[in-house]
């Protein structure tokens, strides 16, 4: 079998290590590999409720007589740092109001290889993929003005809940209370 075209999900996935991993989106973005042996290949997938896994079983020609198992396996062969943090300006803000959009996150690159064995021992190891996740950088929300390096009050953030609605972190600042002096 020959890998037409593989590209790893923009981030590291918590269920494989990184560089193991191949994206799959109907019509767009597809795992895609030929059959480049002289017999059928039978594929077979389903999914392992009990297990929570996806299970896939290739079938075709016999492995040659010089291996008995290939193992993949990848390696973290760089670490690249989070960019320093953005300020996007965004109309609807006003002074002092802010919000955090995108936490930072480093990026990785990883190299995924291929291990040839036969009863067990080594007969190979070729290096098949390089795989980047891209870091991002922590990335807020400002008002238009906003100067880097002004410091962004806690008090006045603003947060996205799960509906896609926002509010206040600090829903008092809707309703402040009232002193004494204010009363009279």
């Amino acid at each position: 079998m020959e890998i037409t075209y593989r590209r790893n999900h923009s981030s590291r996935s918590g269920y494989i290590d990184g560089g193991l991993d191949a994206t799959i989106n109907t019509g767009t973005i597809d795992f895609k590999w030929k059959n480049n042996t002289q017999s059928p290949v039978y594929v077979f997938t389903w999914v392992d409720t009990a297990d929570y896994t996806v299970v896939c079983e290739i079938y075709g020609e016999p492995f040659p007589d010089t291996f008995d198992t290939i193992e993949l396996s990848s390696e973290l062969a760089e670490t690249l740092p989070a960019p320093e943090t953005v300020y996007e300006v965004q109309s609807w803000i006003t002074q002092p109001y802010w919000m955090k959009y995108k936490s930072a996150k480093d990026g990785y690159i990883y190299k995924t290889y291929a291990t040839y064995k036969k009863d067990g021992t080594v007969v190979e190891t070729k290096e098949i993929a390089t795989s980047k996740y891209n870091a991002h950088a922590l990335t807020y929300y400002v008002w238009p003005g906003f100067l880097p390096g002004t410091a962004l009050d806690p008090a006045y953030e603003i947060i996205q809940n799960a509906d896609g609605s926002t509010a206040l972190a600090n829903p008092a600042l809707l309703n402040p209370p009232v002193s004494d002096a204010q009363v009279q």
